[in-house]
C-alpha cells in the first residue's frame, strides 16, 4: 500500500528538509540577489568530514540562462580551501558541462529503477529494519569509516520524513519508500546483504530507485540485477577523489 499524504503535509516536509540544509549548509554556499533583495539563485554546499559537496543548485526560471550559477559554481574550489570536493549531477547536458569545467574527475554511472515482481526479492537471515534513529549506533561507524562522516545531524530530519534503517552484519541502507536514499557498508558482501534487505521491504507496486551506482559496485549492480531491476545510465558524480565503492550515495545526503 501507498501512504497517501496532503498537500499540506508536502509543503511542510519540503520547508523542513530546506530549513535543515540552511541550518546546516557550508560556508562556500552562495545565492544571488536583485539590487532589490529579490532571491534569484542558491548553490547550497554541505561538509562531510574533508569533503564537502554541493547538495542544491537552482536558479528561477525568469533569471536562467544568464551565466548566474556559472559565476557561483566557478567560485567553489576557492569557497572550499583544503577539502574534496564533490557533485551528484543529474543527466542534463548544460550541468555536467558545467561541473566538467570545474575541472573534478567524471565517475560515471548508472541506475536500477523499476518495479519489483511479488517475490522478486526474499529478506535476508537476520537483517532488522528500524527507524534511522534506532539503527544510529550501527550506523554511525560504517558511515565515518567509509563515507569520512556520520548521519547524526540529519537522522532527525530521516526519521520525520518516514525513512526507514535496514541493518545487516557490517552494513546499513535507508530506504524511503521505493528509493534506496543511502547505504554504507563495511564489505562487498554486506552492502549486497542490506540493499537486498532494503529492495525486500519496498512498498508493493512502488517504484525503485538503486541510483548513481559506479566502478566498484558490481556487488550492488548485481543485486538490482538479481531483483529483476533494469539499468539505465545515470548522472555522473564529479569528485576528487573518488567515493568509496562500499558507500552509495543519493542527492542531498550524499
Amino acid at each position: 500500500m501507498f501512504d497517501i499524504g496532503t498537500a499540506d503535509r508536502a509543503e511542510d516536509l519540503v520547508t523542513r528538509r530546506a530549513r535543515h540544509y540552511l541550518a546546516t549548509a557550508h560556508p562556500s554556499s552562495m545565492v544571488a540577489e536583485t539590487p532589490s533583495g529579490e532571491l534569484v539563485a542558491v548553490a547550497l554546499t554541505r561538509q562531510l568530514g574533508s569533503r564537502v559537496f554541493l547538495a542544491w543548485a537552482a536558479v528561477r526560471e525568469t533569471f536562467q540562462n544568464r551565466g548566474i550559477m556559472r559565476a557561483m559554481l566557478d567560485a567553489f574550489p576557492a569557497g572550499a580551501p583544503g577539502l574534496q570536493r564533490t557533485i551528484l549531477c543529474s543527466t542534463d547536458p548544460k550541468a555536467m558541462r558545467r561541473y566538467s569545467l570545474l575541472g573534478l574527475p567524471l565517475h560515471p554511472t548508472v541506475s536500477a529503477c523499476g518495479i519489483l515482481r511479488p517475490g522478486a526479492v526474499q529478506t535476508p537471515t537476520g537483517a532488522i529494519e528500524s527507524s534511522v534513529a534506532e539503527a544510529e549506533a550501527v550506523l554511525e561507524p560504517i558511515a565515518e569509516a567509509v563515507r569520512g562522516s556520520g548521519y547524526a545531524i540529519d537522522i532527525p530530519l530521516m526519521d520525520a520524513q518516514g525513512d526507514r534503517a535496514h541493518v545487516v552484519d557490517g552494513a546499513v541502507a535507508i530506504r524511503a519508500g521505493g528509493i534506496v536514499r543511502a547505504l554504507v557498508a563495511r564489505t562487498p558482501e554486506a552492502g549486497a546483504l542490506a540493499l537486498r534487505a532494503a529492495l525486500a521491504a519496498a512498498p508493493s507496486g512502488a517504484t525503485i530507485h538503486v541510483n548513481q551506482m559506479r566502478a566498484g559496485q558490481d556487488w550492488a549492480i548485481r543485486e538490482a540485477l538479481a531483483a529483476g531491476l533494469p539499468l539505465s545510465p545515470d548522472g555522473p558524480i564529479f569528485s576528487d577523489p573518488p567515493l568509496s565503492p562500499l558507500h552509495l550515495p543519493n542527492g542531498s545526503w550524499c
